[in-house]
């Protein structure tokens, strides 16, 4: 089914948009849509490493619409995309104080890895970091892309 904003991906709330080619190395954004209406509520960025079997994925969502297990579909659904493309390690990581950033990740599509304390320094303090990481073996559900 065709969006506003590109190509649906195999889930009702993540789309193309980014321009740019997402199976080459550099970053690429998927728009989350509102199934419904098909507005842009946030968005999914991935940055393919140059060595073609790592990346890193971040997310945003407009506070209207967290909660709903929106980025947790969408998050799940890059995440089996890229490991079925070949890929061997998808990564993410977050301020430790955002109640809500790790949510999508740590269901199951990246769960956590590790807290690093006082890893950056951010608007005049030093932070901590959860980090994120899923590896291709631990994800058996998902099919070989095709």
């Amino acid at each position: 089914m065709e969006h506003a904003l590109g190509k649906s991906l195999g889930t009702n709330h993540r789309t193309e948009y980014g321009g740019t080619d997402p199976s080459a190395p550099g970053w690429f954004l998927y728009a989350i849509e509102a199934e419904a209406s098909g507005l842009l509520i946030g968005e999914i960025g991935v940055h393919l490493h140059q060595n073609m079997m790592q990346a890193d994925i971040g997310f945003t969502l407009a506070p209207a619409h967290q909660g709903m297990g929106l980025a947790t579909e969408a998050t799940a659904a890059t995440v089996d995309d890229y490991l079925a493309r070949g890929l061997r390690r998808i990564s993410a990581d977050c301020d430790a104080r955002n109640i809500h950033g790790p949510r999508p990740c740590s269901r199951e599509s990246v769960p956590v890895r590790s807290l690093r304390k006082s890893n950056r320094h951010a608007k005049g303090e030093w932070v901590d970091e959860l980090f994120f990481g899923v590896v291709s073996e631990c994800r058996s559900h998902v099919k070989p892309h095709r």
